[in-house]
């Protein structure tokens, strides 16, 4: 976080990693984004980060979505969803 900030794909790419290794579980889920009402280290509000991950493979997804609160709590965690049954569905 130190690095790109608290917001970034870098980071949510990192939680995922950490949350998959620290409850030693097969998937890890992250995403980071900016909650409202206005900007967060510069990043405007509806700038969500995505990241799934097995430990081997890691689906990343950027989001741009209208700046309004409740648009962004409805479609970003059903987005996390989708980007992990996609990420399930690949390695069978």
């Amino acid at each position: 976080m130190s690095n790109h900030g608290v917001v970034s794909q870098q980071t949510a790419n990192a939680m995922a990693h950490t949350i998959r290794c620290n409850l030693n579980t097969d998937l890890g889920v992250a995403v980071t984004g900016v909650p409202g009402p206005g900007e967060l280290e510069g990043k405007p509000l509806g700038l969500p980060y995505i990241s799934v991950t097995n430990g081997e493979q890691i689906r990343e997804l950027e989001m741009r979505l209208p700046p309004r609160q409740v648009t962004i709590k409805r479609r970003v965690p059903n987005q996390a969803l989708i980007e992990l049954r996609r990420l399930v569905e690949s390695i069978r």
